[in-house]
């Protein structure tokens, strides 16, 4: 979590004024400033090997040592270090808790208080400032990381007494008309279903043949082809660090079916619109773009679906709406492809609360928006200061950065001081990608204070050499 300078500032003058009066009135010949972080220097001086690691500082004369003297010298200095103290905060309320938490051990320092109640001070401080060091990071599956609406969950909440009933089924009239209205379509043009990952599977039963995939990307792809024992081709796509969709002419002249990821999982990667344009003007078979990451990435190719017969598009729920645990997804595409589509889903597809989630959700589309806007930030702040430590990150557009390592053997080394830290994420050799080299790491996108726990402990592998 990050607040402004101001707000800091306020927070630091806020929790000074909560001390009790006894002390505020000894409070003499004494500043209390704010700083971003420590300098070298002093972390040298204090030894302390992160920059993260020292939250306030008390610089000065005890109280109970000063003669009346003292108040013709320099004064004394409380020192609040911003960036600590955000990196272990999820909110403004836990940095209000913790500045106070900080301000009173220093002042503690000031007035000369005893180890024994310094360290009563510390136990105290511990029990707001130890969790967020303590907590475990998950940044492996790319679903949304961020709070949820309240007042979405209590709606929501309120359809469990319903949950004996079966959802509508069969046509979800009503789920499809609220989707076509999100997107932008008719509701002929949607076929709800189970989850993208049930989109990728009726479409691979429906277009049997040979599949054509761009590696690396979503391993769904290939598995649903293993599945039904159809052929298919891997097509590199990632060579010297830049992924760029290279199918022949001859691929696309075979392929009955022709996946595109765009953004791409696991590189982020923007397809550009005049490529997938291209490609559905080439190919002779079903060409799927999968549009799961779209509000990241803001591009979509929704309005060609009228215009090339041989397009479908794939969007989910999961990834921006934080619906991944009740499954929501659906396809957009002509009235014939979505009918064709239909004979191969089950009756009930869709189960009633990821049914009733969907205008929930959408109703609290300036929450979200909101919220998509803070993830880029973050995740372009992580992505720059990644390349900052020596490592390559991804451009990506998607709510993950993919990041390349010199090779497996520091991968694995960085994997393991990360998990050791207790941050998770998913390297290369997981079964999540199809064709991504040993030598990779994918980092999902979660609160800020999370990222910047990362950055932290990968400063401190690059700073042991």
């Amino acid at each position: 979590m990050k607040v402004t300078e101001e707000e800091f500032e306020e927070l630091v003058t806020e929790a000074i004024s909560t001390l009790p009066e006894k002390f505020r009135e000894r409070m003499e010949n004494i500043v209390v400033v704010v700083e971003s972080l420590p300098s070298q220097e002093l972390l040298r001086e204090m030894k302390i090997k992160s920059p993260y690691g020292l939250l306030g500082l008390y610089r000065g004369v005890p109280y109970t040592r000063r003669g009346i003297w003292y108040r013709n010298v320099m004064p004394d200095k409380i020192i609040i270090f911003k960036k600590p103290i955000e990196v272990r905060c999820r909110n403004k309320e836990d940095i209000r808790e913790s500045v106070r938490k900080v301000v009173i051990h220093e002042i503690g320092h000031y007035f000369g208080l005893g180890e024994a109640d310094l360290r009563k001070i510390e136990r105290e401080r511990d029990k707001v400032m130890k969790p967020r060091e303590k907590e475990k990071i998950y940044l492996t599956q790319s679903y949304f990381k961020y709070p949820l609406p309240e007042g979405m969950l209590k709606e929501l909440s309120e359809e469990l007494k319903d949950i004996n009933r079966y959802p509508s089924g069969g046509e979800y009239a009503k789920l499809r008309q609220i989707l076509a209205e999100y997107v932008g379509v008719k509701m002929e043009n949607i076929l709800p279903a189970n989850g993208s990952d049930e989109v990728i599977e009726i479409v691979t039963r429906a277009y049997k043949g040979e599949v054509l995939i761009p590696i690396p990307t979503f391993s769904q792809y290939e598995a649903s082809a293993d599945r039904e024992g159809l052929p298919k081709v891997l097509a590199n796509c990632l060579q010297n660090g830049e992924y760029n969709i290279n199918y022949s002419a001859e691929q696309l002249d075979k392929a009955s079916l022709v996946w595109l990821c765009n953004p791409n999982n696991p590189t982020g990667t923007r397809i550009p619109r005049e490529n997938i344009i291209d490609i559905l003007q080439k190919a002779k078979g079903m060409v799927v773009v999968d549009e799961c990451n779209y509000e990241y990435l803001g591009e979509t190719v929704v309005d060609l679906i009228d215009k090339y017969e041989n397009l479908i598009i794939s969007r989910s729920f999961s990834k921006n709406f934080g619906l991944a645990g009740l499954r929501l997804g659906f396809a957009v595409s002509n009235p014939q492809n979505i009918k064709r589509l239909a004979a191969f889903g089950q009756y009930f597809r869709v189960n009633r609360m990821a049914e009733k989630a969907a205008a929930k959700v959408l109703r609290y589309l300036d929450y979200y928006q909101e919220v998509w806007g803070k993830m880029n930030k973050v995740r372009n702040k992580f992505a720059r200061q990644i390349n900052e430590l020596g490592f390559s990150a991804y451009d990506s557009k998607a709510n993950f950065v993919l990041v390349e390592f010199k090779d497996k053997e520091e991968c694995k080394k960085i994997w393991k001081h990360l998990k050791e830290n207790s941050i998770y994420i998913l390297p290369g050799w997981e079964n999540e990608f199809s064709g991504l080299g040993d030598q990779f790491i994918r980092f999902t996108i979660g609160e800020e204070w999370e990222m910047d726990k990362v950055i932290e402990v990968l400063f401190d592998y690059v700073k042991k050499g």
